[in-house]
């Protein structure tokens, strides 16, 4: 989708209302936690950034920054052997830590944590012929920008700075 607002390319997560009233009580808060933490943490680097939420008759819409590379499962998953060197391994497992430093420090635990919701900003680079040095550094810095999605099934911890918990926060931004 195109941001109305800014014309730059984005991406929209679109939630069922039909589903979200069949999955009971369940759906719809994990639903709401997720914007709660989507608001929470907005801003970082490490998070894809919500733009908008709206809702029509049939859905619930989050209007998120767009990942245009993906997710590091199938970065992943592209790689020869289906592993990364290890100089984008160290990249990538920084980012999952820095990222997930900044959650905890604002009291959200993502509590699914997994390849697949880390996105990655943009499409990776390919490696010419014969060429692995280049590639590799291209690689890590590309797998350093990842960022943290899907906070469906995260938790709102009392905020790790004292005092007020981190859903009071959230619904003050």
């Amino acid at each position: 989708v195109t941001c109305r607002r800014s014309a730059a390319p984005a991406a929209c997560k679109s939630l069922s209302k039909a589903r979200l009233g069949a999955g009971g009580p369940s759906a719809a808060a994990a639903m709401r936690r997720e914007v709660a933490a989507l608001r929470l943490l907005g801003g970082h680097d490490a998070v894809v950034a919500l733009r908008r939420v709206y809702e029509d008759s049939r859905a619930v819409h989050l209007v998120m920054d767009l990942a245009a590379g993906g997710d590091m499962l199938a970065a992943l998953r592209a790689q020869p052997g289906g592993r990364f060197p290890e100089p984008a391994a160290a990249a990538a497992s920084g980012a999952v830590l820095t990222g997930l430093s900044y959650l905890h420090s604002r009291g959200v635990a993502h509590r699914d944590v997994k390849p697949e919701n880390w996105l990655l900003p943009e499409p990776l680079p390919r490696a010419a012929a014969g060429e692995r040095g280049g590639y590799t550094a291209a690689l890590a810095e590309a797998l350093s920008r990842a960022k943290a999605a899907d906070f469906g099934a995260s938790v709102l911890m009392p905020a790790a700075s004292g005092g007020g918990v981190a859903v009071a926060a959230a619904r003050s931004s």
